[in-house]
């Protein structure tokens, strides 16, 4: 494969992954949070193979083409907002856990008002 069939092939992936950023980043993760997790970690997986060969062919070539640079620099912003969202993702998810347990333990203390422990050792005399 010829440096220029690489440098298209490279630049299509580079396409498709900024497009499923994009469609990450159009898709809402409160409806599904589990397939909105497993989305991306398959953009994560596929993000992490595309890094590996462009390091490869930029290694390769002398000078990287222009398509290229565009592509890239696409792919980066779109990953910033991706990032950024995830983390925002990340951060409600923990305050809602929160709320949850706070929840949890009212309604604990409404419906089981005996001990947690129960010890079977009496007084100690002495």
């Amino acid at each position: 494969m010829s440096a220029e069939e690489s440098c298209q092939a490279l630049c299509q992936e580079v396409r498709l992954l900024t497009e499923a950023a994009r469609g990450l980043l159009d898709d809402s993760p409160a409806g599904d949070p589990e397939a909105f997790q497993t989305r991306v970690a398959t953009y994560i997986q596929g993000f992490d193979q595309a890094q590996l060969r462009i390091q490869e062919h930029v290694q390769a070539v002398t000078t990287v083409d222009s398509a290229l640079k565009v592509a890239l620099q696409e792919l980066h912003e779109a990953h910033v907002a991706l990032a950024e969202r995830v983390a925002t993702f990340r951060d409600t998810v923990g305050v809602e856990l929160r709320n949850l347990h706070q929840r949890q333990r009212a309604l604990r203390r409404y419906v089981d008002p005996f001990p947690q422990r129960i010890t079977i050792a009496g007084r100690r005399k002495g």
